[in-house]
């Protein structure tokens, strides 16, 4: 990258056992760190409470045990922010849109691994819209096991079966949905465990 851009999102992934960061996800994290200190950008959002696939009550969010990982690490906790309520990539999107909003900032890198790259693409696209310069960047590590592959897959798939109706940049559509999800009807989870699990 030429140019500095205002902020990086990073997406959790769930947390390992003993609330350590999963390899992949601190892969992430990592890169966000040597973009930091590249001075390529200028702050990080670590993004995610916890997955629809682990218990909802942890006492350490996602973003929480990231953003200690990156202090570990030298950068500073005021260029940190956390987005500590998003259980999916929907979520991880959608709330740290409002971040972005409220902090003004234009120019967006989103930091994931490459089997995840494709479903955030479309995801991001479909929240935020157009109105925002937005770079997405993989983690070095692209050897995914093959059920993690599939499950991608399914993801995707299903995603564009019921957003592809919503235009880009609709992001209160999808505020809606994630109040019904994450609060009201958890049946979109339900069926996403069930249909993955298949």
């Amino acid at each position: 990258m030429n140019k500095k851009y205002d902020v990086a999102v990073i997406f959790g992934g769930s947390l390992g056992p003993q609330k350590i960061l999963q390899d992949f996800v601190k892969k992430r994290v990592e890169k966000g760190i040597e973009l930091y200190k590249q001075g390529e950008i200028s702050n990080l959002i670590m993004s995610g409470a916890s997955s629809f696939f682990v218990k909802k009550n942890l006492k350490t969010h996602e973003a929480e045990a990231m953003s200690e990982y990156a202090v570990s690490r030298g950068i500073k906790k005021e260029n940190i922010f956390l987005e500590e309520k998003s259980r999916d990539t929907i979520g991880n999107i959608y709330f740290s849109g409002k971040i972005i909003k409220k902090n003004k900032w234009k120019r967006i890198v989103c930091v994931t691994s490459c089997f995840h790259f494709k479903r955030a693409e479309y995801l991001f696209s479909k929240v935020m819209g157009n109105k925002y310069e937005i770079k997405l960047i993989v983690t070095d590590d692209c050897k995914p096991n093959q059920d993690m592959l599939k499950r991608e897959i399914k993801l995707l798939k299903i995603m564009k079966r019921i957003f592809c109706f919503v235009p880009s940049g609709w992001g209160f559509v999808f505020g809606l949905f994630l109040v019904l999800e994450y609060n009201i009807i958890p049946l979109f989870a339900d069926y996403l465990k069930k249909y993955l699990s298949s």
